[in-house]
């Protein structure tokens, strides 16, 4: 059984990230959900013990992330 953390049903502003932790995840299921998303990089995935974590950066997030991917290219 998958445990769900409690968090805001309202969504996140979006300068903000938004989150969800599951408990109680297998490897397996983890595999399924990545093969499910493809090539998508949205929600992104991390898993650590059981515990699956789903992220949608914010737009701030990604407009650093993008500042920082042009520096590298230059």
């Amino acid at each position: 059984m998958v445990a769900v953390t409690p968090f805001a049903l309202e969504p996140a502003p979006p300068d903000e990230d938004q989150r969800v932790i599951l408990r109680g995840v297998s490897w397996m299921l983890y595999e399924i959900l990545l093969a499910a998303r493809g090539d998508s990089a949205v929600p992104r995935m991390t898993y650590l013990n059981g515990a699956l974590e789903l992220m949608r950066p914010s737009i701030s997030h990604e407009e650093i992330k993008k500042r920082i991917a042009r520096m590298v290219e230059a």
